[in-house]
């Protein structure tokens, strides 16, 4: 029996990776720097599993994304960025390589040309972003192979076991954007690269190769059964020597267990956390003989200590149905879990115990190796296998018990209820009171966070400076973002967001029941992280969060200024949830607290409410089949925390990075007055799943994305526009940026908003002249 993982983080324990990626995007170090110091990183992480597991993750250290990663690797190159790419090809320097492989990532401007990047959306259901592959017949598919050997080199510097991960073709191809023809036509193309990777790891004498198939987690039909069968027809008849792990996670692979039971595969990796189905699926077709069953019973996506008890009954269940060995792993990737509790100095102790992140996870995986081996070292107590699952766990019950009653004696959210006045009558209620002009322009929340914030924040938190200094640095923060806003001629302003490190973590840390970490850091895109709460108590607000700041910014001018508040399936999609308690339930908990929260700005007179449901569709399950039981849950918390809303108080809510095509019903329930949605990374290829609902509901389409540092022209925004007003009527169309300001620098962010506004202006001139 052997230990491994399927990947690990890799944004570094102290986010060294971040910290020098954010140097080399502002030109404060060189490529060189940057490279040298990933490598070293990586190096060093590499030598840390080496210690501690039997085989080790090779390639899962990317300096951006691993989608990313594949797209240059397989030379699948978007012709728009092929004047980019260097022209010595696998001989180009490193700087002209590095430049080229964030430009995809980042966009980049050349003689006042832009070259907008890659479309960037939530991997599967997690809070990671990938950059989204462009398939068009111009793509020359060259292999680039120069960063997967220096990865490579890496792991084989150290003699120990090793695989290589490789994003698999079906994968790949089914989350790529294709551009133009059929996917079909791109899967010859993509597997004769794949077939010369194969010749490239065995030239290399790679041990192992992990092929990871995430989409056999996903609804399939024949078609894509047919296509796996190509592709890995194909792929596996190169491999020679080499062995090919096939890795799922996420989900059990009902559609897919012929086809990849029929395969030549060397082992197959199962996630049993997230796919507690496939132990049935074994049970009752067989696995097939010769094949390694890798099990991924440790939960790489939440953060409590594993029942290991549980899971020893499971691994001696499984390795009675096999025929092979079985290696004991992680369910999918550590990406999603910070590095170690070791950093919590402030944890109680009785929560500190009960919690394993990345680090404690590989423990914990030797642990439950050592206890299935016999290892008289690590055997329990005498009775432990007798005593409950939950006291097994050990994982702070007591410190979690709820007093919210039993959850099964009535239905939390009963059913859809819309709010009482029609949203026609409270967009007029809404006009009268606010007095909008066509085409209103507003941003979604945030302005940019830059160093002195972050240092007086920090300064206040270690007792450096009094809270009377901190707030009276964060009201003139507000005061110069109002003046900043008025001088823009934005319509609808906000308040900057300036008191918040995070739009959950800041919530979190005002209400009973969440533990905000110290250094739980978390990877989202490339060097932007975050520190996910945790919910281990029942959810309640004991004082106002926002009002004070929204109050004291609206004091400050006869605009209205818009109340932002993070919604409540958001809260818990971007934490790490207490598994004690039905997700209804806390669901329910955290929107009593958001209601009595709008409750109170209401009292004070703040004419605009937004609460942003970014993360809306980032847990909807991956099987259509169970869609209904968790969107019932998020329409229902939205629901119930808006309930109180006024008439005239017009409701916002915010959503991104997502594909909203298939929910438009269910934002449609929420009956917002307004909504904001990322539009711009994507092209603005959405619109036309929202056409129907935007002929009675108000609706801004995000004009440019935040997330490059490319500012549009005004002329480029005014045909922007145009594009929205096919789908969208005038009266209904919003003008605003794609997604919150904080992690832009303020003069990226004074010229694009100027721009944004300059464009606006120009149209609404356009509209005076027809009438």
């Amino acid at each position: 029996m052997k230990t491994t993982i399927v990947g690990f983080p890799r944004i570094g324990k102290n986010r060294e990776l971040k910290t020098l990626l954010d140097k080399y995007f502002v030109q404060a170090i060189d490529a060189e720097t940057l490279y040298s110091g990933a490598r070293k990183l990586e190096i060093d992480q590499l030598k840390f599993l080496a210690e501690r597991l039997d085989i080790i993750p090779c390639n899962d250290f990317s300096l951006y994304d691993g989608m990313l990663d594949m797209i240059y690797l397989l030379g699948a190159i978007p012709p728009r960025f092929v004047k980019l790419q260097p022209s010595q090809g696998g001989a180009a320097s490193l700087p002209a390589k590095l430049s080229f492989y964030f430009a995809m990532a980042r966009g980049k401007e050349v003689a006042g040309e832009s070259t907008y990047p890659l479309e960037m959306k939530k991997w599967f259901t997690t809070n990671y972003h990938y950059l989204v592959p462009e398939l068009s017949r111009d793509i020359s598919w060259k292999l680039e192979p120069s960063f997967l050997k220096a990865h490579v080199e890496a792991a084989q510097s150290l003699g120990h076991p090793f695989k290589v991960n490789l994003i698999g073709p079906l994968t790949f191809v089914g989350l790529s954007k294709i551009q133009e023809g059929s996917l079909e036509e791109y899967l010859e193309p993509l597997v004769r690269q794949y077939e010369a990777l194969m010749d490239l790891l065995r030239e290399w004498n790679v041990p192992w190769v992990q092929i990871e198939e995430p989409i056999l987690a996903t609804d399939l039909g024949n078609k894509e059964r047919e296509q796996f069968r190509f592709l890995y027809d194909r792929i596996l008849s190169k491999k020679g020597p080499l062995k090919v792990l096939l890795q799922t996670y996420f989900g059990d692979i009902r559609d897919s267990w012929k086809p990849v039971c029929e395969a030549a595969f060397d082992a197959i990796g199962l996630d049993f956390v997230g796919g507690p189905y496939n132990e049935e699926l074994i049970q009752r077709y067989g696995f097939p003989e010769n094949t390694i069953l890798v099990a991924g019973c440790i939960d790489g996506r939440n953060i409590w200590k594993a029942d290991l008890i549980g899971l020893k009954r499971l691994i001696k269940k499984l390795a009675a149905a096999v025929s092979q060995e079985i290696w004991l792993s992680s369910s999918c990737s550590l990406l999603h879990v910070p590095y170690t509790v070791k950093g919590e100095s402030a944890l109680p102790e009785n929560l500190k115990t009960s919690l394993a992140f990345a680090y404690e996870k590989l423990e914990e995986l030797e642990l439950l190796k050592q206890v299935l081996e016999g290892d008289p070292g690590t055997a329990w107590e005498d009775g432990t296998e007798e005593k409950s699952p939950e006291e097994q766990k050990e994982n702070g019950m007591a410190l979690r018990k709820s007093d919210a009653g039993n959850p099964q004696k009535e239905e939390t959210f009963p059913g859809n209820k819309f709010r009482p006045v029609p949203r026609q009558e409270r967009y007029e209620l809404q006009q009268k009171r606010l007095g909008l002009p066509l085409f209103p322009t507003t941003t979604i929340g945030s302005f940019p966070q830059d160093g002195e914030l972050r240092r007086m924040r920090r300064q206040y938190r270690e007792g450096v400076i009094s809270p009377q200094a901190y707030e009276a640095y964060l009201r003139d923060r507000i005061r110069q973002v109002i003046n900043l806003q008025e001088d823009l001629g934005l319509d609808v302003l906000v308040h900057g967001e300036y008191e918040r490190n995070d739009m959950v973590e800041y919530f979190a840390e005002h209400l009973e029941g969440f533990y905000t970490t110290e250094q739980g850091w978390v990877q989202s895109y490339g060097s932007r992280v975050t520190k996910p709460p945790i919910i281990y108590g029942d959810i309640k607000r004991n004082h106002p969060i926002t009002v004070p700041w929204i109050s004291y910014a609206q004091s400050l001018t006869k605009k209205p200024v818009k109340a932002i508040l993070t919604g409540p399936i958001t809260i818990i999609n971007w934490s790490f949830v207490r598994e004690d308690l039905p997700l209804e339930v806390v669901a329910s908990q955290l929107a009593d607290a958001i209601r009595e929260e709008i409750d109170d700005l209401q009292e004070k007179g703040i004419p605009i409410i937004q609460v942003d449901e970014a993360a809306l569709r980032e847990k909807l399950p991956l099987r259509r089949s169970e869609w209904e039981g968790y969107l019932k849950v998020a329409v229902g918390a939205f629901q119930a925390a808006t309930a109180s809303v006024r008439p005239d108080v017009q409701l916002h809510t915010h959503m991104c990075y997502s594909e909203f095509g298939s929910m438009v019903d269910a934002i449609n329930a929420f009956d917002v007055d307004v909504i904001t949605i990322e539009a711009a990374r994507s092209q603005f290829e959405l619109l036309p799943s929202f056409q129907d609902y935007a002929r009675d509901h108000q609706i801004g389409p995000g004009i440019y994305d935040i997330h490059s540092p490319l500012v549009p022209s005004i002329e480029e925004l005014q045909q922007r526009i145009h594009r929205m007003l096919q789908y969208i009527p005038a009266p209904m169309l919003w003008i605003n940026p794609d997604c919150g300001l904080k992690t832009r620098n303020i003069e990226e962010t004074k010229a694009a908003l100027a721009h944004m506004v300059g464009a606006t202006k120009k149209l609404r001139a356009e509209y005076d002249k027809r009438m």
